[in-house]
């Protein structure tokens, strides 16, 4: 059995102003696919995504993507690197599943060590534990 290396975080992009633009990403698709094929490197089409970033209301993207002669799915929002991006560039969506993640964390602190452990250990761990959540990328 011959265990292939992955391509895990590869990506593919492409400015698309007009209809030319569309078959320049699907190539580039095509291209990377046969590259990946020719070096024993597999791509999971189902773990890919097609995320359109744009600030218009109506895009006009509305051409499907193949690789491997696999529809790529077309999603709204997609974590890189603990970031959550969306199609609008709002960044509500990561914001909420940010202080999501804080308030399980600190409902979790509050259960099970308010009443055991000293202040000052409570704070240390609020620190690593919660606060840490919150100012991952707060740059971006």
């Amino acid at each position: 059995m011959l265990l292939s290396p992955s391509t895990d975080d590869t990506k593919c992009y492409n400015i698309t102003r007009s209809q030319g633009d569309f078959s320049h990403l699907q190539h580039d698709l095509q291209s990377i696919s046969n590259w990946a094929l020719h070096n024993e490197l597999s791509f999971q089409p189902v773990k890919c995504e097609n995320l359109r970033i744009s600030r218009k209301r109506n895009s006009i993207d509305s051409r499907s993507y193949f690789l491997h002669d696999e529809h790529l799915k077309t999603v709204g929002t997609s974590r890189d690197l603990g970031i959550l991006g969306s199609k609008d560039l709002y960044w509500a969506t990561h914001i909420n599943s940010v202080i999501a993640k804080a308030n399980k964390m600190l409902g979790f602190l509050r259960r099970n060590c308010s009443r055991h452990l000293p202040l000052d250990t409570q704070r240390t761990l609020y620190v690593y534990l919660v606060r840490s959540h919150l100012t991952y990328a707060c740059q971006v």
